[in-house]
């Protein structure tokens, strides 16, 4: 057995440096090492699918028809996800070419993806050479992708048939989100951080503080889902009975919660990319600032609930807290690595009231989002990577980021720029997500018959439902509407979209 340093390594190991004369180099040591930190964290971050089901059936009180067709819708649009990233999604986000600056052009159907992580063919149980990323990374990229379908199919569920659900997640994930990623996490993206200077465009300054993608993954995903609720509107009411209990319910989005706090875990620390060069410490220091994060949402979302139950009008929903931590989770991903500890309760402190904030908003226009995702994934993915170009100390971005990226404007020695260039960042996912999401659900809402949407119709998006189930009314409702009068058991008519 071969030794790297004087530590022992396995007998499978050993066999790989029978090109090296028996051993394996460290460089060599360091690939495998991070290669399995790739997908490890991968495969945490896959527990969110698991955490956003649960989460959707918790809070929408479904019967048992209603939770299968979920789980069922689900499966789908992950599994349309897949072919839609393997066949130009991931070509789009990370491929390379001429001019490239806002899409990529290379790595179709994972054409010419490397094989093997080694230089040496003779390491390799491939014999070609490797010539782009890796399929750790790949994978990994997927596991990110699959979760906005999953955010913005949980937030529109029972509003389209599953073919619809498909059809969206195959233009979401194949085109409008892979544009966003380019912009900001590939090499040539000319928001990107991670820009390759031998590129012959530029970029705007330093590019976009967005570690673990508050912005690119969970504002996109946010923003889709606040179209599609917008253009397909919500569904017609129907009877209560047989639905699964509050307490249940509340268990179930409990459950989900917690599933997707450990999924998050995986989701940020995984976007080092390894342990090796230094890159441990970043990923131990951003799986502490993630864990302040969540507790300060917790703690401030305790905060509301209890400063709002002196208010006659208040209507109380355990909602609030689950989804003030969720709310705290997204926005300090990407500044999980640039930051300070005190800065990371902060962000999530400051995630409840902004959870709140934005879901009064979209109930003044009648955007009816009974998960709170739009509020969740969006508006608290836009206040983080805001506050991601404020917080960023000199110390954590010099460790994380490529040499002579711009630190946050709070601090002594820097300047405005970093700030600048989140705020360009937040407006372009959010212009870019807008309009595309646009252009897709009016196509969807024409192409689907009245008598497609009458058969997913489900009460769970009425306000009988939120009548029934008390948690699942919004926490931040200090005012009566008229589309939000008690419905009758008799009552059949549904609430129009802002379209008709």
């Amino acid at each position: 057995m071969a030794d790297v340093e004087g530590v022992p390594l396995p007998a499978e190991l050993d066999d790989l440096g029978e090109g090296n004369g028996g051993n394996v180099s460290l460089v060599e040591f360091d690939v495998v090492v991070d290669l399995a930190w790739i997908m490890i964290t991968a495969f945490l971050g896959l527990l969110g699918h698991v955490g956003l089901a649960l989460r959707e059936v918790g809070m929408m009180g479904y019967t048992m028809k209603d939770v299968s067709d979920a789980l069922e819708k689900n499966v789908l649009v992950v599994a349309t996800s897949v072919f839609a990233w393997w066949s130009v999604g991931y070509a789009f986000a990370f491929g390379r070419g001429s001019g490239d600056w806002f899409i990529g052009t290379q790595f179709f159907f994972l054409a010419s993806t490397r094989s093997c992580p080694f230089e040496d063919e003779d390491l390799c149980v491939y014999s070609r050479s490797p010539s782009g990323p890796t399929y750790a990374f790949f994978f990994q990229q997927w596991v990110y992708a699959s979760i906005v379908a999953t955010i913005t199919t949980s937030t529109i569920a029972k509003r389209c048939s599953n073919m619809m659900h498909a059809a969206y997640t195959l233009a979401l994930i194949g085109v409008i989100y892979p544009v966003v990623v380019h912009w900001m996490w590939s090499d040539s993206g000319w928001l990107s951080a991670f820009f390759d200077p031998r590129n012959s465009w530029g970029r705007f300054y330093s590019g976009v503080v967005d570690f673990a993608g508050s912005g690119v993954v969970y504002m996109t995903a946010g923003a889709a889902a606040m179209v599609g609720c917008f253009i397909l509107g919500p569904l017609k009411p129907e009877e209560n009975a047989g639905r699964i209990s509050p307490t249940n319910s509340l268990a179930l989005a409990s459950t989900g919660t917690f599933l997707l706090w450990v999924c998050f875990y995986g989701l940020a620390s995984g976007r080092t990319l390894g342990l090796s060069n230094g890159f441990a410490r970043v990923a131990e220091k951003v799986v502490v600032m993630v864990t302040l994060a969540a507790g300060g949402g917790g703690i401030g979302g305790i905060a509301l609930q209890q400063l709002l139950s002196f208010s006659p009008k208040y209507e109380p929903s355990g909602t609030l807290v689950l989804n003030s931590v969720l709310g705290a989770l997204v926005a300090v991903q990407a500044g999980s690595s640039v930051i300070e500890p005190y800065a990371a309760f902060a962000i999530g402190g400051f995630a409840a009231p902004t959870y709140l904030a934005s879901s009064a908003l979209l109930d003044f226009v009648h955007l009816i989002d009974p998960l709170g995702n739009v509020s969740v994934f969006f508006f608290c993915g836009a206040y983080g990577l805001v506050v991601a170009g404020l917080l960023g100390t000199t110390m954590n971005t010099t460790a994380s980021y490529p040499e002579g990226q711009n630190c946050g404007w709070f601090y002594s020695g820097c300047n405005w720029k970093q700030f600048v260039t989140n705020i360009v960042g937040a407006v372009m996912v959010a212009g870019w997500t807008l309009l595309t999401s646009l252009a897709v659900f009016l196509a969807i809402r024409w192409l689907q018959s009245d008598s497609e949407r009458s058969d997913t119709s489900v009460s769970s998006h009425s306000q009988d439902n939120v009548q029934a189930h008390p948690q699942v009314a919004p926490s931040w409702k200090f005012w009566k509407r008229k589309h939000n009068a008690p419905v009758t058991e008799d009552s059949t008519a549904a609430v129009p979209s802002p379209l008709d």
